[in-house]
């Protein structure tokens, strides 16, 4: 991870403190408010985006509506086989205790 600062969701530098101290003893508050973490592969003049990306370019409104109804699809089909296999499982608890039996065993 790198420390990138930003400025007009611009990355315009990448910031290290000096051996021994932490960003916040080096850099002025100011400057501070203006950092984020970024990845490695993250290179100046990438672009920070509205979902708090960063990118080599801009991400359209379509691009981000269309990776988030993607995410929101995804979510929702794991909900459905999650909610699928615990019906089975109460339909399988159900079934097992309307077989077994309930009083003594002739004898």
């Amino acid at each position: 991870m790198k420390n990138a600062r930003i400025v007009n969701n611009v990355v315009v530098e990448f910031l290290t403190p000096i051996d021994g101290f932490e960003l916040k003893d080096c850099f002025h508050e100011d400057v501070l408010a203006s950092i984020i973490q970024v990845g490695d592969e993250v290179q100046l003049n990438w672009v920070v985006n509205a979902d708090g990306s960063v990118t080599e370019t801009a991400k359209t409104e379509e691009q981000m509506a269309a990776e988030k109804a993607a995410k929101d699809a995804a979510q929702a089909e794991l909900k459905a086989k999650q909610d699928a296999a615990v019906a089975a499982a109460q339909a399988a608890e159900q079934a097992a205790a309307q077989t077994a039996p309930t009083g003594p065993t002739g004898v």
